[in-house]
């Protein structure tokens, strides 16, 4: 019997200043929209999302939001 193949994943995140959030060029590149109890959940989210390119985090009201989009689909607000 063959295993099962594996495939390896690495992410890298960037964190811009709190206060900011992401604006998509078009709204439909909005994938996630839930609450999350903290930023490291959220990233996690992102991470294990493969359509997955850019995330925002509210620590106030613990929104997280996934994007699809990028920095060249969108701007940090």
């Amino acid at each position: 019997m063959s295993s099962p193949a594996h495939a390896i994943y690495s992410s890298t995140f960037s964190l811009s200043l709190q206060g900011h959030e992401f604006q998509p060029q078009y709204d439909v590149q909005l994938i996630f929209n839930e609450t999350a109890r903290s930023r490291l959940l959220c990233s996690a989210a992102c991470s294990q999302n493969p359509s997955c390119r850019i995330f925002d985090y509210n620590s106030s009201s613990h929104r997280c939001r996934l994007f699809e989009a990028d920095l060249t689909n969108g701007a940090i607000i």
